[in-house]
């Protein structure tokens, strides 16, 4: 309903803000060259104009300005719109300095930039004037129910008004005891009013007592809505789904950005690839170093637990004597995390390099092999063991609904540092909860300087 209509908008902004790019483009440069008469020709800057209308529309998204269910005050999109050309105008200075392109003006990306705000707020305003109700037209739609959800919903369609979504005011009411007389009064209403579309907000109760409603609006072939509130839930959400066409309601707390996840595993099979192949001379001198400073295998195998439990086996460069995890039962007692992890600074079933190696995250390349496969990412909760699992609480277990990744939230908040096991769950339960590609972008940019500074390594 409202999301498909919020898409159609969204592209219409797109491709107006697209055709006023390349207006700025040619104002810009026609206000530059102005100012010089032996400035370069216009073709010399059609590469870098080509980025900065890229990178303009990019941000453009970012900052949620094709995204019209969020609504906002009226200051949000001048302030937005504000955000996007300051940003993009660091973008191509970034690109100037970076890349020492000393013969591109600075002067034309910021008049670029100044010209952009001008003319996409102008065009903003043209669009909220009646443009894009004109070119989608109106949607009226009744709601119907009681409660929290039922203002909620209203909420939002309100801010809908300037896209030409209309609330119909019911005249009689709609909502009785009786189920037969709440599907007779909205038959009355849907004959006498013009009705697009029907929403009823109701709990879980109430959802038995509207069904001869539901039946009267497919009758009359109005398109119907259930929104069921959950009182009880409060991280799982709700959508529709079906199952070769039997309809089902589906309550999931892990990310559906499918199109965004597809691409984080792109980002996980090419950035695996590039690091291995990379890092293999590394890996190498690792390996030999691991073989003549200890007896044992060069790798170190161990089963963990995937997403939701899945049970694979993980390799890293071993780091400890032979027989570690046998004399892990002597170490109990200097256990220095609580919860059912054990870690210990100084470990002394560490080898002579052993060190080293969980310092500088040697000991973790490997894993890269697992990220390969499709066992790990390169970002989310860290792989805990089996055993360990089995001593979680019921809520710590959410941690296993995404993929493990080789870094995360706790990796680059202090791992070893953190020795509340209550707080390292809460930071991968954070991760799981607010995921996106973004999230992921930045985890791994915070990567780097964790490993290189060894913060927080034991």
């Amino acid at each position: 309903m409202l999301r498909d209509r919020a898409e159609k908008i969204g592209a219409i902004f797109c491709l107006v803000d697209m055709t006023v790019l390349v207006m700025s483009v040619v104002v810009s440069y026609q206000l530059r060259s102005a100012l010089a008469a032996d400035f370069p020709d216009f073709t010399d800057y059609v590469p870098m104009f080509g980025f900065l209308v890229s990178i303009w529309l990019v941000l453009l998204y970012h900052f949620g300005l094709y995204d019209q269910l969020r609504g906002g005050d009226a200051l949000h999109e001048p302030l937005a719109l504000f955000k996007v050309c300051a940003t993009g105008f660091i973008a191509g200075g970034a690109l100037i300095f970076g890349l020492k392109l000393h013969f591109v003006s600075r002067l034309l990306v910021g008049i670029f930039a100044t010209t952009a705000f001008v003319l996409l707020s102008l065009e903003r305003l043209a669009l909220r004037s009646g443009m894009v109700h004109a070119a989608v037209g109106e949607r009226s739609v009744l709601v119907l129910g009681r409660g929290k959800r039922l203002a909620e919903i209203l909420g939002i369609l309100e801010a809908q008004g300037a896209w030409g979504v209309r609330i119909v005011e019911p005249h009689q009411p709609l909502i009785h005891v009786d189920p037969g007389e709440t599907a007779l009064a909205i038959s009355r209403t849907l004959t006498t009013t013009v009705v697009d579309e029907v929403i009823f907000a109701v709990t879980p109760t109430e959802l038995a007592h509207i069904e001869p409603a539901l039946l009267k609006c497919e009758q009359l072939g109005v398109q119907t809505h259930v929104s069921l509130e959950m009182e009880n839930l409060n991280v799982a959400r709700a959508i529709s789904s079906e199952l070769r066409g039997i309809p089902m309601l589906t309550f999931t707390t892990t990310p559906l950005e499918h199109g965004q996840l597809l691409l984080k595993r792109a980002i996980d099979v090419v950035g695996s690839i590039v690091l291995l192949v990379s890092m293999t001379p590394l890996m190498l001198l690792t390996a030999i170093a691991v073989k003549l400073t200890s007896s044992g295998p060069v790798f170190f195998r161990q089963t963990r637990s995937g997403a939701n439990g899945r049970p694979f086996v993980m390799y890293k460069f071993r780091s400890m004597c032979e027989n570690a995890e046998t004399l892990q039962a002597q170490l109990v007692a200097a256990n220095e995390v609580s919860g059912p992890v054990f870690k210990i600074r100084n470990d002394p079933r560490l080898t002579a390099i052993g060190g080293f190696l969980r310092r500088s995250s040697f000991d973790e390349l490997p894993q890269l092999w697992n990220v390969l496969r499709g066992d790990m990412s390169l970002v989310g909760p860290r792989p805990p063991i089996p055993s360990e699992v089995m001593q979680y609480e019921t809520w710590q277990r959410r941690r296993l609904s995404m993929k493990p990744g080789l870094t995360c939230l706790w990796q680059v908040s202090g791992r070893s540092e953190i020795c509340d096991f209550e707080t390292w769950m809460k930071l991968d339960l954070q991760y799981i909860d607010s995921w996106s590609l973004s999230l992921d972008l930045k985890i791994l940019a915070r990567t780097l300087p964790a490993v290189l500074t060894a913060r927080g390594a034991a």
